[in-house]
């Protein structure tokens, strides 16, 4: 039974570090991020405006990719 009570404080523990470095991170950085978030940029083939976070799964489901079409899909 300890080692289980054990286990649980370290989990407990490991969690609450990772939601201040998270926190902390995120402040540190967060013009940064709000950049990388404001970016676009425009599919070739399909017109689609889409933020550049986004931008390598729109290459993965791109609806001209199946048809071979869509040069973003090579980028």
């Amino acid at each position: 039974m300890e080692n289980i009570n054990i286990n649980q404080e370290q989990i407990i523990d490991t969690k609450s570090k990772k939601k201040v470095y998270n926190s902390t991170y995120y402040t540190k950085h967060k013009t940064k991020l709000l950049e990388k978030l404001k970016e676009k940029k425009t599919c070739t083939d399909c017109d689609k405006f889409i933020s550049l976070s986004n931008f390598s799964r729109h290459k993965k489901t791109c609806k001209l990719k199946t048809i071979g079409d869509c040069p973003c899909a090579s980028i």
